[in-house]
């Protein structure tokens, strides 16, 4: 039997072959859009040597998870809706970490969906507990401090008057954003100061009582607390926009901003 060797691969044969991009997401009514960015690339003469670096502007796909509103059909960014699946009894129940098995039903988090939805059950369920939206409110509530325990492990929380100012300030001066989480009441001096020294673009939440900062991060008389930015945080702030969303009136999905 003959065969046929090569110096240098033929044209092709080690070509790399390019993956498929699935633009459906598995599951219940969700899917996936994307939205383009642009990375840099550089020019390659003949002789395999980069010749210049310049701007590519292919578009490089980011997956942004997508789900169907069970009220109005309309699709919203996953992250600002609510899911809820049906139990074996066909029980409707609230699935905050969005982990529950079965089909699920996605509605805005905001308080006039939230209410439209109890009242009309679009997700056919059996029974609706009469309960159910301060047990959204309450699971949601603990949902938001646990991100903030899981944040003062991983390192990026910092708490005290003191420590707070100097995150701040440090923070201000190499432009970076944080949040400003305290249970001061408005009026207060100290929370005035963390504020004015808080970087362009960081957020206060007062959400949280004393004794329920103080809990969930172990430490007594919890009033002044500064994340950083990190994952936890962004999470932490999502919970805390499905929280001020539910509990005022309001048409649009939590977290809905000017430029969505």
């Amino acid at each position: 039997m003959l065969t046929q060797t090569y110096d240098t691969p033929p044209e092709g044969l080690n070509r790399p072959v390019p993956s498929p991009h699935r633009s459906q997401a598995a599951g219940d009514n969700t899917s996936v859009r994307t939205e383009n960015s642009a990375g840099d690339s550089a020019a390659v003469s003949a002789s395999g040597r980069s010749k210049s670096r310049k701007r590519d502007t292919t578009a490089t796909p980011i997956a942004i998870k997508t789900c169907r509103c069970a009220l109005s059909g309309r699709e919203y960014p996953q992250d600002r809706c609510l899911r809820f699946g049906l139990s074996p009894d066909g029980t409707l129940t609230p699935d905050l970490f969005d982990d529950l098995p079965g089909p699920g039903f996605y509605i805005p988090a905001n308080k006039t969906a939230l209410a439209e939805a109890l009242k009309t059950n679009p997700f056919g369920a059996q029974h609706i507990p009469e309960d159910c939206e301060n047990l959204i409110l309450d699971r949601l509530r603990e949902q938001a401090l646990g991100y903030l325990a899981l944040a003062r492990r991983a390192g990026a929380c910092t708490q005290g008057f003191a420590k707070c100012m100097d995150i701040l300030k440090n923070a201000a001066n190499g432009v970076k954003a944080c949040v400003y989480v305290t249970a001061a009441p408005k009026e207060s001096d100290s929370r005035k100061k963390l504020a004015a020294a808080a970087p362009k673009g960081s957020r206060t939440v007062d959400l949280f009582t004393n004794a329920e900062l103080s809990e969930k991060l172990g430490r007594g008389n919890a009033v002044h607390i500064v994340l950083e930015d990190c994952g936890l945080t962004r999470a932490f702030l999502r919970t805390v926009d499905k929280l001020t969303h539910l509990t005022t009136t309001t048409s649009e999905p939590a977290g809905k901003n000017e430029n969505d």
